[in-house]
């Protein structure tokens, strides 16, 4: 009775990894954004940008 009411509960809400996982996509984005900003510089600027 109780798992049945666990897995009716995860359907509705969603379960801790779910949620965790919604708020840390756009942060992901971000980051892989950064990322071919920061490529694209060569030693010199990166060390200027820093």
């Amino acid at each position: 009775m109780i798992d049945f009411i666990n897995k009716t509960l995860s359907k509705l809400f969603g379960n801790k990894a779910d949620r965790d996982l919604k708020e840390l996509v756009p942060v992901v984005s971000q980051i892989k954004e950064a990322e071919v900003t920061i490529t694209q510089l060569n030693d010199d600027q990166l060390r200027e940008k820093t």
